[in-house]
């Protein structure tokens, strides 16, 4: 299983953004649907792709790291939400229900 890591730092974050290849959820827990996807996220994290890092931010606690990251991306903060990137750039967000275990896999896959 590939392990999940939070970010806690902005250090921390600036290094989501020299990663090869990187999924970042952003993670309310304080929202059932975002509980839901985390769950969707960690089914999937069981056949991750080796060279796939996966992190995660607690939007609650962390408000000021989801900031930079949308300011950085251009992606409105949405909670939950999963952005996949690949040498610091987006390729692909969803958001909500949106977040399940196939739509993460195929947005991940190698192209």
């Amino acid at each position: 299983m590939k392990e999940i890591l939070e970010v806690r730092t902005s250090e921390e974050m600036e290094e989501v953004f020299m990663m090869e290849r990187v999924l970042l959820f952003k993670n309310s827990t304080r929202c059932g649907i975002s509980q839901r996807a985390l769950r969707e996220l960690r089914e999937f994290a069981r056949e991750a792709p080796e060279d796939l890092e996966i992190r995660m931010v607690d939007v609650n606690e962390r408000k000021e790291l989801s900031d930079v990251f949308e300011e950085k991306t251009g992606i409105p903060h949405k909670s939950p939400q999963a952005v996949y990137l690949e040498n610091g750039k987006p390729v692909w967000d969803a958001s909500h229900f949106e977040i399940n275990e196939k739509n993460l896999r195929n947005a991940t896959d190698k192209r």
